[in-house]
């Protein structure tokens, strides 16, 4: 396990070493890829801000401090802050990092342990005022309290408040584990880098998390910051020198197109990248046309699946007339270094005519990116939702939201206060990692109890 938790994002990868052979790279499975693009150290920064040093500003500039809006708070006094709080959270955790070197941060220590930044730091709003900031202090206990949603190991949803957003690290770390159909325990190795597994506490955290699993970690910070360019710069520089990377990529599962006399293996399990080599094509003159179509289009359905019969693509390509039952097809299909396999289908007996095409990218690797624009479940899927709902799930209404969201997107984004939506997602969760949905939060008001709940048709939804 990879975890690299940085300044504006949290990446975790998973991946299956494979026993080297003698005189051969090490060999390595990606086995799931989770991105949140939403967490990561300015989160961190923009929660100190809102949480420890607007209430000092306020504090500070009393009795002239006059209310600010939305508006002003968010584009102008936060933005001017957070340079403030970064600096505050790596010098807090870098004394913290120190007492804990001697093993002498203890409770006491963490009571007493206060961050203070000299100086005096302005904030002016667009009409002229200005604020000042004199001295602001981040302590132990307080940055505490900012991390707690941070590391949350049951509410592994994104929480947004007015002014700032929070994530578990949890989240990408569970997702990933799920995907993969694997328990921490089964984690080995797991190795954390990016400048926020800086923070003791998190790194605390994700090494308890990981508790059988060997922790590995730089000594030096530099090092720990920089670790992912400076392997990317040695695999870069190993392929312009040699010919070949440090590492060997494999495929950590087999791949294969549906038919209608079942599955035709396309790329074995275990292939090694670029598969079958850096420019050829397997290809496979087995599959014909199904259904003629002399004055109509024929829409055929190509769907890719891993081993375990789960679904990598689905999609209809067009044939346009004249075509008949029984034409040969020729299929064409590479995977390359990087993960991505194209895919090139056309009539055998007619090269002229135009070919479908398609390019998946890590059709084995799972990879997750809830920055994307899902459905707000307030506002789309059902609006007439209310609060007394999210405590009681009846079976009618739980398969009404799993044939509509699995229709609709592969991605879920709820729209709930705090609280009221636990009990909801955990029930709903079970379902959410059979059909590999990403559950995600986002505390908006909830619309006005109903009595009833109408009776609604999905495809006036969808």
């Amino acid at each position: 396990m990879v975890f690299d938790f940085g300044g504006g994002t949290c990446d975790v990868a998973l991946f299956q070493l494979l026993p080297r052979k003698a005189g051969q790279p090490v060999e390595i499975a990606p086995l799931t890829v989770s991105r949140y693009h939403r967490l990561g150290g300015s989160d961190i920064d923009r929660a100190i801000v809102v949480e420890v040093l607007l209430p000092q500003l306020m504090e500070q500039n009393r009795p002239n401090f006059r209310d600010l809006d939305y508006g002003e708070k968010s584009q102008f006094v936060i933005p001017a802050l957070l340079g403030v709080a970064e600096s505050l959270k790596i010098g807090l955790c870098q004394e913290i990092a120190r007492l804990k070197k001697f093993d002498r941060y203890g409770d006491e220590e963490r009571a007493a342990l206060v961050k203070r930044n000299p100086g005096v730091y302005p904030c002016l709003l667009p009409d002229g005022y200005e604020f000042r900031l004199q001295s602001p202090t981040l302590s132990a206990c307080q940055f505490d309290a900012v991390l707690k949603p941070f590391l949350d190991r049951d509410l592994l949803y994104a929480r947004e408040a007015d002014y700032h957003e929070t994530c578990s690290v949890f989240a990408p770390l569970q997702d990933a584990l799920d995907r993969a159909g694997l328990d921490r325990k089964d984690v080995d190795l797991c190795l954390t880098v990016g400048g926020s597994s800086l923070i003791p506490q998190i790194a605390d955290a994700v090494a308890g998390f990981f508790s059988e699993a060997r922790f590995l970690r730089f000594d030096d910070p530099e090092r720990t910051q920089t670790a992912i360019a400076q392997g990317a710069a040695w695999q870069a520089l190993s392929l312009a020198v040699y010919g070949g990377g440090i590492v060997q990529p494999v495929t950590s599962d087999g791949i294969s197109i549906q038919t209608w006399d079942g599955p035709v293996r396309l790329v074995e399990s275990g292939a090694k990248l670029p598969y079958p080599n850096d420019e050829g094509w397997v290809e496979n003159n087995s599959l014909k046309v199904p259904r003629s179509g002399l004055t109509e289009d024929v829409e055929l359905r190509v769907e890719l699946r891993n081993s375990r019969g789960n679904a990598i693509m689905r999609t209809l390509w067009t044939i346009q007339p004249i075509v008949s039952r029984g034409d040969p097809l020729r299929l064409l299909c590479r995977m390359d270094s990087n993960q991505v396999l194209h895919l090139r289908l056309g009539l055998a007996h007619q090269p002229d005519r135009e070919e479908f095409q398609a390019e998946v990218e890590n059709p084995l690797t799972n990879v997750v990116n809830p920055s994307a624009k899902g459905l707000t479940f307030d506002t789309v899927l059902m609006p007439c939702l209310n609060r007394r709902l999210f405590r009681v799930m009846d079976e009618r209404l739980e398969r009404w939201l799993f044939v509509g969201i699995t229709r609709a997107t592969k991605w879920i984004y709820f729209s709930t206060t705090d609280g009221d939506s636990t009990l909801f997602l955990d029930r709903f969760r079970r379902l959410a990692r059979r059909r590999q949905l990403t559950i995600e939060g986002f505390a908006g008001a909830l619309p006005k109890p109903q009595s009833k709940m109408p009776e609604v048709n999905l495809s006036d939804l969808f």
